[in-house]
């Protein structure tokens, strides 16, 4: 009896060990997989660190860009109101020269009709002299 009991505590032995090994070499497996993933997690980590700054320069950079645009926005109102005076101004300007012009005409007309040819070539030469200084001044306009 003595002797079964030291061979099944023997057999238990070796079962203990084995299953400590088995164990062991569990823990030792887990311990590269743990390895493995803290790896894993420092690249990933890393990346989006990397990833972070990636779209933090991104967004500055579109504000910055939205920004410009609204600066563009706001000086494209202001040429544009600039645009409407001028043409307001020049528009103004060469009714009032087309009519100065018309009543010159119309006086040189009148004095064709009344055989007044010194009168008449002294109005048409003024209305001539008026549309050449204005279309100088437009001419020039345009250049500059």
């Amino acid at each position: 009896m003595f002797l079964d009991k030291a061979a099944t505590a023997d057999r238990a032995a070796k079962e203990a060990a084995e299953q400590a090994a088995q164990a062991e070499e569990r823990a030792s497996n887990l311990l590269v997989r743990v390895d493995a993933a803290n790896e894993e997690g420092e690249r990933l980590r890393t990346a989006i660190e990397d990833k972070e700054s990636e779209l933090s320069a991104l967004r500055a950079r579109i504000e910055a860009l939205q920004a410009q645009i609204d600066a563009e926005r706001r000086d494209r109102v202001i040429d544009q109101s600039h645009h409407i005076d001028d043409y307001e101004v020049l528009r103004t300007r060469i009714v009032r020269s087309l009519g100065k012009q018309v009543d010159l005409l119309s006086d040189g007309l009148h004095a064709v009709r009344n055989r007044s040819y010194s009168v008449t070539e002294e109005f048409i030469e003024r209305a001539l002299d008026s549309m050449s200084k204005e279309l100088r001044q437009l001419n020039e306009e345009g250049d500059g």
